[in-house]
Formats: C-alpha cells, structure tokens, sequence
C-alpha cells in the first residue's frame, strides 16, 4: 500500500524514483518527521516588519491580453489537461 502512494504521489509530482528502494523513501520522511524543529522564532521574525507597500488598487489586465498566450481558451477559462482521474 505505502508503496502505491509513493509511487503514485512521485509520478504526480514528476519525480523519478526509478533505482530508489521505497524503504529509502519511507526512512527519509520518517528522518523529517522526526526532526526537532522550533517553529516558534520564526514566527515571531514575520511580526517585526517594519514597512509594508501600500495597498492600492492598480489597473489589471484585460480578459483579451490574459488569455492572449493561452495554449487553450474556452469561453473566458483556460482549457489544461486533467491532473486527477
């Protein structure tokens, strides 16, 4: 079973995990798991910033110019191959 989701998630992700035992896999992401992070001082570096850029409307791009370079319009949506069966 962890083995189909492995490889299932690494295909989705574009990864190559072709001469990669699973196990390695599995032993990696139990090494992060594990990992004694202290995410507490990093949060607090978030609230001392100081200046912030205004926050002012700006004119935006038309539908015409964002779909311009569209591989696939239809309608107003962008036409993407399915992700998920």
């Amino acid at each position: 079973m962890e083995e189909d989701i492995i490889k299932s998630v690494a295909e989705f992700s574009k990864i190559r995990l072709d001469d990669v035992p699973v196990s390695n896999v599995l032993n990696f992401v139990k090494q992060i798991k594990d990992a004694k992070v202290n995410l507490a001082d990093d949060f607090d570096r978030i609230l001392e910033i100081d200046e912030l850029r205004d926050d002012t409307v700006k004119p935006s791009l038309s539908a015409e110019d964002v779909f311009l370079n569209a591989k696939n319009v239809s309608g107003r949506y962008f036409v993407v191959p399915k992700a998920v069966d």
